[in-house]
């Protein structure tokens, strides 16, 4: 059971003791003296424990072209038969999208998850005013399309009233606020993008008949629409009335799956035991969960409008950060994503780790001393306290030269973060199966993140992730075409030996963050895979060993994933027994067989004599 209940705190964003412990969203209203934000949470009225459902719920709206009209109060206008896509997409001129003749064009339209918006001609005014904003183009760009879409989807698709009275009861911020600077950016995308929408309408569509109705309030209606959309909702442009007011946090302690029964309804549930009274808080950035804080805020800045405040990014997130500062021991904010060995303990050659250190294998028996950077968001509020020795590394103008090549160390590793970031954001983490150059940009993405940050920083795990995620998808492709008895199977071993190692180290990465979620969360998909091929190898040894690690993420599936992807894990789990079961029967027919035989040769000689 929970409640959505109101809380209030001054808007002094420098003060970490006036938000709350979650990232929370906010509206602001003057009053005098100061502004006063109040921000709503959905908060627990009953214990929970980990993996309890706390709340079912289905969409009061789908802003998108995965709108299923036959699942919502949402219903078509007109009567047609055409896809959800199509009845979007004939809302816009056709001269507004490029001539996509080529076979390769038709085949990309034809995915179900591409936006049907995705290759709209933005109008030239339009782009000029999103490249004059300080914000990053491309983020800017994918956000507005989203907004677009939103639009063009209320249009063909409106909800009944009852919902369309909840939905705008959803946060957004409020249209003439100046006090935000992410709030100001959203609002001036979301006027784009109903300017964009009256400038690309089809005059005979349900579009152009809402952006140039004759009531005096459409443009709020639509502005407002656009910014509850990009505030509020989750993949697949899917709003709630009560799971879009959930808070979010770096550190959650609940999580949404989809229900076992049916997609459509979302579940929330708790990641871990929750007292009664607690704010419930969820994270709206996936997998970037597990980045630093610089680059966290960077992806909630853009696409939810916020700097996020919670307790992971602004408190003190364990015991090992009191730090001696050789006068004294004090207490700082650490962001434990961004650990790299330390510079004053491990002086770089140039900007990079010796070879030995930045590897840290537990076989070399190393003591690296490893440095945690302070929660800031640019190299100047990072500086690096190290565990072992005590010692501050800052950016510095002054200092001996030794201090200066220290600091430097900082700017690197931000330099190093940006790139991994900018390549996550830009989706070329080998999307294709065996593209080679794919690989290959993330293999030398790999080598100098490493090479710069170490390999118990946030970029090479991440990284790491990607090159065994390709190689498992090569592995599979591979073991349906190799032959066993060929001296392929060397290499194949040595690369599932690889992939098992990166997973064990992203598992300790993980727990090293001090996070309330599990890391199956996470990592679940790569166990996953490697426990389908070894499974698939077919000797008992390597299937016992994918039972081992499938048993590492079973609690977790039991908990959270829908009853398909359970029996999955059972299977797996149980394979290397039935293998073991069919050769003992194998052997009984074996057995039986060569006992026949014995036995018609004996009456055979029988005969003869």
């Amino acid at each position: 059971m929970t409640e959505v209940r109101p809380l209030f705190s001054t808007a002094n964003d420098d003060d970490p003791s006036s938000s709350s412990t979650s990232g929370l969203r906010s509206e602001s209203s003057t009053n005098n003296q100061s502004i006063i934000r109040q921000q709503y949470g959905l908060f627990a009225t009953v214990d929970y424990k980990e993996g309890d459902v706390i709340l079912e719920e289905s969409p009061i709206a789908v802003l998108s072209h995965l709108l299923e009209p036959s699942s919502t109060s949402q219903k078509s206008i007109v009567a047609t038969n055409s896809s959800v896509s199509d009845v979007i997409k004939a809302q816009f001129n056709p001269t507004s999208f490029p001539d996509k003749s080529d076979k390769e064009g038709e085949s990309k339209t034809k995915n179900d998850k591409v936006s049907p918006l995705k290759d709209l001609v933005l109008p030239k005014d339009i782009i000029d005013k999103i490249k004059s904003s300080s914000e990053s183009t491309e983020p800017r760009t994918k956000k507005l399309r989203g907004m677009i879409l939103a639009v063009a989807t209320y249009a063909t698709y409106p909800p009944s009233n009852d919902d369309k009275l909840k939905l705008f009861d959803l946060y957004h911020p409020c249209i003439d606020t100046k006090e935000c600077e992410d709030e100001v950016n959203a609002i001036e995308l979301a006027k784009l993008a109903v300017e964009s929408c009256k400038l690309l309408a089809a005059t005979d569509g349900l579009l152009f008949k809402l952006v140039n109705g004759n009531t005096e309030t459409i443009d709020d209606e639509l502005l407002k629409l656009a910014l509850i959309y990009s505030c509020n909702a989750f993949d697949g442009g899917r709003l709630y009335d009560k799971l879009s007011r959930v808070n979010h946090s770096c550190n959650p302690n609940a999580v949404v799956v989809e229900g076992g029964s049916s997609h459509d309804v979302s579940v929330l549930k708790a990641a871990c035991s929750i007292s009664k009274g607690s704010e419930i808080t969820i994270s709206y950035l996936g997998k970037e969960l597990y980045l630093g804080k610089p680059v966290r805020n960077c992806k909630l800045r853009i696409e939810k409008h916020f700097v996020c405040r919670c307790e992971r990014c602004t408190g003190n997130n364990a015991e090992d950060v009191l730090m001696n500062d050789k006068a004294k021991t004090k207490s700082v904010s650490l962001d434990l994503a961004s650990r790299i060995p330390c510079p004053i303990c491990h002086p770089r050659t140039n900007r990079y780790l010796d070879e030995d250190i930045m590897f840290d294998e537990e076989d070399d028996n190393l003591q690296v001393s490893y440095a945690l950077a302070e929660n800031g968001l640019t190299p100047e509020d990072r500086s690096l306290h190290c565990i072992k020795c005590g010692g501050v590394t800052s950016v510095s103008i002054e200092g001996s030269v030794r201090k200066k090549k220290e600091g430097m160390t900082i700017k690197y590793m931000t330099m190093a973060e940006d790139k991994v970031y900018n390549q996550i954001e830009s989706n070329k983490f080998s999307e294709q199966e065996g593209d080679s150059a794919e690989q290959e940009v993330d293999r030398s993405l790999l080598q100098m993140a490493t090479a710069t940050c170490g390999a118990k920083h946030w970029t090479t795990q991440i990284l790491n992730l990607a090159i065994i995620e390709e190689t498992l998808c090569n592995l599979q492709t591979t073991l349906m075409n190799v032959d066993p008895e060929q001296d392929e199977m060397e290499e194949i071993f040595t690369d599932i030996a690889e992939c098992a190692d990166g997973i064990e180290k992203a598992f300790a990465y993980a727990k090293s963050l001090n996070i309330n979620i599990d890391p199956a969360h996470w990592l679940f998909d790569y166990v996953l895979g490697l426990a389908r091929i070894l499974v698939g190898l077919g000797d008992e040894k390597s299937q016992k060993y994918g039972a081992k690690w499938i048993e590492r993420v079973e609690d977790y599936a039991n908990k959270y994933e829908n009853a398909g992807m359970r029996k999955v894990v059972s299977a797996i789990k149980n394979a290397w027994k039935r293998t073991r079961d069919d050769e003992q029967t194998n052997d009984e027919a074996k057995t039986e067989t060569n006992g026949e035989d014995i036995s018609q040769g004996e009456a055979k000689r029988r005969k003869v004599d």
